[in-house]
């Protein structure tokens, strides 16, 4: 049923996609299209034209160039996400998720001090799936806790397993979504995590948003609390992007400032914005709080935060993301930093 108005379509974004010569310069177009099919996606002219308009929206969202189907009465996107949201299901049961992590360096000392853990999805073909296409699903549908949960335990094990390996000095950071800390079994969670690895609350960083400190509210204040008692650190993640007021960093007990990457890509560009990265370093130290630059990616970056005197760096310019970093971390790889010399950046590709 649905096979001629596809072949139609297709045929159309075949034809656009042809290269125009326009004033001896080759320009390609390509195009999107939506595609609503009475009587299943609406018996009126009215909600197909609305069915067709939603299913081409869709069609942008993922990339242009390519067509998209109305389906039952139901708008493609909402069809995909229930789809995915299925998968993601699945992918916690069948243990398809796991971890990459991001070392952490102390920029003065030049070791490894610890290591972020990221969510991965590989599907059972192989594929990565991008954290972008899947975890606003989790927090949609609420699987964030379950699976932040999961996160929490095996970032934990794989720290103990790095700590009998002989790396015991290493500290392992989480990310909290707001859907976790809304909940009223975070802390239950994090405490198991650590009881079923045996490593010190300590050796745990949770990361929360600065907007999710700046709510205020009763629950957050219990929840931080309760954390602090366990002993875990707490970090203020994207530091400096909440356009608020910063008493906040008197009243709660926090431990570490992450600095927004948007701060630290600005240190490139000329002018006052590229100092700020180094003003928040000011600010944390005078609270006595640590503080982490994220996203550094050149040379030029460390260099100012070194300058700057930040605490800990952390990007592409000294690791992307692995699932391994095992072997790397027992061979020293990640080279001892010194204000002479150049960090050795490993792990690209």
């Amino acid at each position: 049923m649905t096979a001629r108005p596809v072949d139609v379509s297709q045929r159309i974004l075949a034809a656009l996609t042809a290269p125009l010569m326009v004033d001896d310069i080759e320009l390609v177009v390509t195009g999107s299209v939506g595609v609503a099919i009475h009587p299943q996606a609406g018996e009126t002219g009215e909600r197909l034209m609305k069915a067709a308009d939603i299913a081409l929206h869709a069609a942008k969202q993922r990339g242009r160039n390519n067509l998209q189907i109305a389906e039952g009465g139901r708008d493609v996107e909402s069809s995909l996400q229930l789809r995915l949201a299925a998968d993601l299901r699945h992918a916690l049961r069948d243990k398809q998720f796991l971890l990459f992590y991001q070392p952490q360096i102390d920029i003065r000392e030049g070791r490894v001090v610890g290591l972020e853990a990221l969510l991965r999805w590989r599907k059972p073909d192989g594929r990565l799936v991008s954290p972008a296409e899947f975890i606003p699903v989790l927090e949609e549908t609420g699987l964030i806790v379950d699976v932040g949960a999961w996160v929490l335990g095996e970032a934990c094990l794989q720290l103990a397993r790095w700590r009998a390996e002989g790396l015991p000095d290493l500290r392992v950071a989480v990310n909290l979504s707001a859907k976790q800390f809304e909940t009223d079994g975070l802390v239950d969670a994090v405490k198991k995590a650590l009881a079923a690895s045996g490593i010190e609350p300590g050796g745990l960083e949770l990361e929360i948003t600065e907007s999710l400190l700046m709510q205020d509210t009763s629950h957050t204040n219990r929840t931080l609390e309760a954390l602090k008692r366990s002993g875990v650190r707490i970090a203020v993640d994207d530091f400096g992007t909440g356009y608020s007021s910063l008493a906040y960093l008197e009243r709660f007990r926090v431990d570490v400032l992450k600095i927004d990457r948007s701060f630290i890509n600005a240190i490139n560009v000329t002018g006052r914005k590229g100092s700020v990265a180094g003003a928040i370093v000011g600010l944390g130290h005078r609270l006595g709080l640590e503080v982490v630059a994220e996203g550094v990616e050149t040379e030029e970056q460390f260099r100012h935060l070194h300058g700057s005197d930040c605490d800990v760096v952390q990007g592409f310019y000294f690791g992307r993301p692995s699932g391994d970093w095992t072997r790397l971390l027992l061979e020293d790889i990640i080279t001892r930093l010194c204000p002479q010399t150049t960090p050795r950046a490993v792990a690209k590709g």
